[in-house]
């Protein structure tokens, strides 16, 4: 689980929600808003990463897809876990709810959406 951009303040936000996909049998995980590291540092296991653009660092198991969360270029339920980190705060108050619909077409098993206190 190490690398050499892993930040404590980042990893207290993620590791729960890395024992919860843990805890699931090889899922297959999208996380929406991932950056080019997001959770893929913190998993041992591939992720693919939905974001608008894609600046490095990039995590080398982190599969980047260009896109919008209000239109995911994905099938419906194509990922076992999908995660969206601190993002919906930066999403304009009327494009939330289709954001969050989106991620309910495309997720199969469970959805996991934190957002900062």
């Amino acid at each position: 689980m190490f690398f050499k951009r892993w930040h404590p303040e980042v990893a207290i936000r993620y590791l729960p929600i890395v024992k919860e996909i843990n805890a699931l049998d090889r899922p297959t995980v999208l996380e929406v808003g991932s950056g080019g590291l997001g959770i893929a540092p913190y998993l041992n296991r591939s992720v693919t990463g939905l974001d608008t653009h894609f600046s490095p660092p990039f995590h080398p198991s982190l599969t980047k897809k260009i896109g919008n969360g209000t239109k995911i270029p994905f099938p419906d339920k194509s990922f076992d876990v999908v995660i969206a980190v601190d993002i919906l705060e930066h999403v304009k108050p009327v494009d939330r709810a289709k954001v969050v619909s989106e991620i309910r077409r495309v997720a199969k098993k469970e959805i996991i959406i934190a957002v900062p206190t």
